[in-house]
This record gives structure tokens, C-alpha cells and sequence, in this order.
């Protein structure tokens, strides 16, 4: 039998939409953002060039353990 937590975490709108770009997470796997904006300012890159120039932020998720994947295995990430 399981046992439920009597406190749920609590998140508001706004740091659920920070933390995880979503209003309804899943935080049983702890998948929580990670803020590269910073980190990427000074990149010619294009597409992170523009989305700067458009007030955007770069973020990611990390997949601990998945760093060996191919390309075929990270884009079957994406789609899960």
C-alpha cells in the first residue's frame, strides 16, 4: 500500500512556468529548467542571437546519464 505525503508542494503560476515551462509539472522526476541565458549572451548563433534580441531566455533540460545518446536517441527524448 502507498503511503501519501500529507503537505503537497506548492508552486504558483509563475515559478511553475520558470521552473519547469509548464503549470501542471510532473515533479516526480525532478526535470526541473536550467537558465543558459546568461552563459549563451556573447554567441553568434543565430537563433539565440534572435530570441535575445526578442527578450527570450535559453533554456534546457538535463538528462542526467544520456550524454553518450546519438542524435536518433536525443531527438526520441524530445518526442517522449
Amino acid at each position: 500500500m502507498w503511503e501519501l505525503p500529507t503537505e503537497w508542494p506548492r508552486l504558483t503560476h509563475a515559478e511553475a512556468m520558470r521552473r519547469y515551462g509548464s503549470d501542471k509539472p510532473d515533479l516526480r522526476f525532478g526535470m526541473e529548467l536550467v537558465d543558459l541565458s546568461e552563459s549563451l549572451m556573447e554567441t553568434d548563433f543565430a537563433p539565440f542571437t534572435e530570441t535575445f534580441a526578442n527578450g527570450g531566455e535559453i533554456k534546457c533540460i538535463v538528462a542526467k546519464g544520456k550524454a553518450d545518446y546519438s542524435r536518433k536517441q536525443t531527438d526520441e527524448l524530445q518526442e517522449l
